[in-house]
Order: structure tokens, then C-alpha cells, then sequence
């Protein structure tokens, strides 16, 4: 009726929101100062996959994909480098380095087999940041370097791009939002234990979670004094 193109305006909500995710995040490291419950090698996967998704977005020719990798690209590595200075979790740091070469290895697969396996192995990069990163929150016993909006931002990208992949016909942004469903359902679940302290202090215990990395004296003053 009002001649509005659904597809475009979907891809310009992401790219809004492409912005959105990094700023809260950059603003709590900034201002606090503190990395706890983040993972670097999440912050890596970030950057690796933000440049892949430039890469595969010249090679479809979409301009909203684009925009939104070009967008999103600076406030990656500008969460990198303010997480490593703020002491963000190191562990599996080596991920940034193997996630690369699955993407190597995906452009390679796709050039002598003319077989469509880029867009669903860049439909899942997000999982190589949300794996690290929900893995490090639940493992953390002090998440106040996690900026819930951030994570509800990513809820809202997903959606976003669930409809324009489906709209646009491009299944790896599908792929993607679902990714996008699951990590913002763990580290706003992770979040939500902050508020309930018996059941956080049960569910992160040694008998429950038995990689977490708290300690057998914090567990004990938490479950004598919920």
C-alpha cells in the first residue's frame, strides 16, 4: 500500500541493531573496567566471522548483509581489545586461529565442488562466539563484565534476521538467527541466576556443573547464607 519493501526495511533494523549489540558491551568495559564472565576467544570468533561475513556478502552482491558486517566490524575489535586489557577469561584462545581455517577450508570445499556449504557454515559463526562465551559465563562465578542488553539485542537480531532470511532467501542468515536464539537465551539465563541466589549457588555447584570454576568455599557461603 505505502509501496514499503519488507526485505530492506528488515535489513536496515539489523543493521541498527549491528550497532546496538556492541555498544552497551563496550560501554560496560569502558566505564567498569571489568571483563568477568567474558571470553576473548569469543570476542576473536567475533571478528573472524565479522570479516568472513563481509567476504560472502561482496560475493552475493547484498548490500544489507554487508552494511551490517561493516557496522558491526569496528565495534568487534574495539570489544577485543578493551576485553584483553580488562582481563577477559584466556581460555581456548587458540579458537579465533581454528575457526578461521574451517572458513578456508568451507571457500575451498565450495570452489572444486560447486556445492552451497559457505552459507551454512557462516550461518553457524555466531555459535563460535556464543559457545566460548556462554561456556565462560556459566563457568564464572562473577559475571558483572556481561551487559545483559547487549545479550537482548542479539535476542531481537535474530528475529530480524530469521525474517530476512526467509523474506530474502538467504538461508545462512536463517542458520544464524537461531544461533542468535540460543546464545542470548544462555547468558540471559545465566544472568537470571544473579537474582536467585540458592538456585545459583546449586546449579553452579561441583555435584551439578562439574566444570565450573568456583570454588568449594564461595559455593559454601553462598548455600549457608541463601
Amino acid at each position: 500500500m505505502f509501496g514499503l519493501d519488507w526485505v530492506d526495511a528488515l535489513g536496515a533494523a539489523t543493521v541498527a541493531l549491528a550497532v546496538g549489540f556492541a555498544l552497551p558491551q563496550l560501554l560496560r568495559l569502558w566505564h567498569d573496567g571489568t571483563a568477568a564472565g567474558l571470553s576473548l576467544a569469543a570476542l576473536g570468533n567475533g571478528i573472524v566471522s565479522e570479516l568472513a561475513w563481509t567476504g560472502y556478502a561482496i560475493h552475493l552482491g547484498d548490500r544489507w548483509v554487508l552494511a551490517a558486517t561493516l557496522v558491526a566490524a569496528p565495534g568487534a575489535l574495539a570489544m577485543l581489545l578493551l576485553g584483553w586489557r580488562a582481563g577477559a577469561d584466556r581460555a581456548m584462545s587458540w579458537l579465533p586461529i581454528a575457526w578461521a581455517a574451517v572458513i578456508v577450508a568451507a571457500v575451498a570445499v565450495e570452489v572444486l565442488t560447486h556445492r552451497d556449504v559457505l552459507a551454512f557454515v557462516l550461518g553457524g559463526s555466531f555459535l563460535w562466539s556464543v559457545v566460548p562465551a556462554v561456556t565462560t559465563a556459566w563457568r564464572a562465578p562473577d559475571v558483572s563484565g556481561i551487559a545483559a542488553v547487549a545479550w537482548w539485542v542479539v535476542l531481537a537480531e535474530g528475529v530480524l534476521w530469521l525474517g530476512y532470511g526467509l523474506m530474502s532467501g538467504v538461508w545462512a542468515t536463517v542458520v544464524s538467527s537461531m544461533v542468535c536464539f540460543a546464545g542470548a537465551f544462555g547468558i540471559l539465563g545465566r544472568l537470571a541466576l544473579e537474582r536467585m541466589p540458592t538456585l545459583r549457588a546449586v546449579v553452579l555447584s561441583r555435584s551439578v556443573v562439574g566444570w565450573t570454576a568456583w570454588d568449594d568455599a564461595e559455593l559454601d557461603r553462598l548455600l549457608d547464607t541463601a
